[in-house]
């Protein structure tokens, strides 16, 4: 009985060193695959880093700005990084840690973007940074890490083309009268990519056009685009102004960009040359300005000319435009042409500017398959201000209260919403 007992107890105990050897090995397997994986998040970290420093312009405008030296928390970052605890968590940790640049440009990829990228750049010529844009997403493993199939490829192209409904792309500009027969009112969330096949385009052209016409004699229109962050700046120059203006406007604006390998093709695609001593003294900027460029080893400047379409109403009238802190990118050159040739009166809170440049760079950080996208050049306007620092100031600053849009089931709200109710009064259209 005692044998038995005994070997029951050698078996048990055999048993439990087998578990707990099983356990060990277990968990030696898990740590060696944790730091496996920690290896490939801090590589890839260490990629995107060094591909900032390397090619981002605003480190000292953010330092300035918003009190936030980059590199100097380098290594909170990557202790940040390296306590990511899946795969799915690092694009938004990594994002996390991009946010400290205060660049709405500067950001990792969502994963509802990559049809849409792929669409707007695959036909451009390979000598366009923008076509090793598309290139990316022709990857197979940032396909599989983002979900990205021809089918899905085939979807975006459809709503785009308007054979499908999107509900974040059915409705872009509304039009109304916010004070009947005298004040119209435009509201654009966004500017559209300049896409003729682009069915909500189309639409969108159409509907302001036709009230545009049908308003040309009011005394006052305000085109408001708080919370408008972005897209394409040719809705800007190259539809919505045109059919307002009744003449020609000439303005300046300034690139600066990195040495980089990667921002080889837009030097060269976009006419970049060698900022020399000379060359930067003959800006007549001011000292803020040269201070923040003078680094730079390259320099473009282009001149935009916008001019009435055809059909512009030539409009008259006082034009109004209202934005808010949100105002961002393509939305912020509506509000910075506005400022530089005093067409309009802007009201509301300063912008969040960077309206200067194309559009932003990507790269693949290859160990986990994610994109980083990120600003490339810095913007300076004819007059000299660093768009993405001095961003576009109002000429009426409304407080935080009243810049609040708001609305009712018809749409603005002219009785309650504070930068209406400044023009109504200024206008005298009660």
């Amino acid at each position: 009985m005692r044998k038995m007992e005994k070997r029951v107890k050698i078996i048990v105990g055999l048993v439990m060193v087998l578990i707990f050897a099983g356990l060990a090995t277990m968990t030696g397997i898990n740590k060696a695959k944790e730091n496996a994986q920690k290896e490939l998040y801090m590589k890839d970290f260490n990629i995107a880093m060094n591909t900032l420093k390397a090619a981002y312009p605003y480190f000292e405008v953010n330092k300035d700005l918003n009190e936030i030296d980059f590199f100097a928390n380098r290594l909170d970052f990557q202790l940040f990084i390296e306590s990511t605890p899946t795969i799915e968590d690092y694009r938004h940790n990594m994002d996390a840690v991009l946010s400290y640049l205060n660049n709405w440009n500067t950001y990792m990829v969502p994963y509802d973007q990559p049809a849409y990228f792929y669409l707007k750049y695959k036909d451009f010529p390979a000598d366009d940074f923008r076509s090793d844009i598309a290139k990316i997403y022709e990857d197979p493993n940032i396909r599989k890490r983002f979900g990205l199939t021809d089918e899905k490829i085939e979807t975006a192209n459809n709503i785009i083309l308007g054979k499908e409904s999107f509900s974040d792309l059915d409705v872009n500009a509304k039009c109304h009268d916010a004070v009947e027969g005298k004040l119209a009112y435009i509201f654009l969330p966004r500017m559209l990519d300049m896409e003729p096949e682009r069915k909500l385009l189309t639409e969108d052209m159409e509907k302001i056009t036709t009230y545009l016409e049908a308003v040309k004699d009011y005394p006052a229109l305000a085109i408001d685009i708080r919370g408008s962050s972005g897209g394409d700046v040719g809705y800007v120059e190259e539809f919505l102004l045109p059919i307002l203006i009744d003449k020609e406007y000439s303005l300046d604006e300034y690139s600066f960009i990195k040495d980089s390998p990667l921002l080889e093709k837009v030097r060269l695609k976009e006419g970049y040359e060698d900022l020399t001593e000379e060359k930067l003294k003959g800006l007549g900027f001011k000292e803020e300005t040269l201070h923040y460029i003078k680094d730079f080893p390259y320099m473009k400047k282009e001149r935009k000319l916008i001019s009435p379409a055809e059909n512009s109403i030539n409009y008259k009238g006082e034009l109004y435009l209202i934005v808010d802190k949100n105002v961002f990118g393509a939305a912020d050159r509506l509000a910075s042409i506005i400022k530089e040739t005093g067409i309009g009166t802007i009201i509301g809170e300063t912008t969040a500017g960077d309206s200067i440049g194309t559009e932003p760079m990507q790269v693949i950080l290859p160990n986990t398959s994610y994109v980083m996208s990120f600003a490339k050049q810095m913007g300076v306007t004819g007059d000299g201000r660093i768009s993405a620092l001095e961003r576009t100031v109002p000429d009426v600053e409304m407080n935080v209260r009243d810049v609040r849009r708001v609305t009712d089931e018809k749409g603005i709200d002219a009785e309650r919403d504070g930068c209406i109710k400044w023009i109504v009064n200024e206008e005298g259209l009660k």
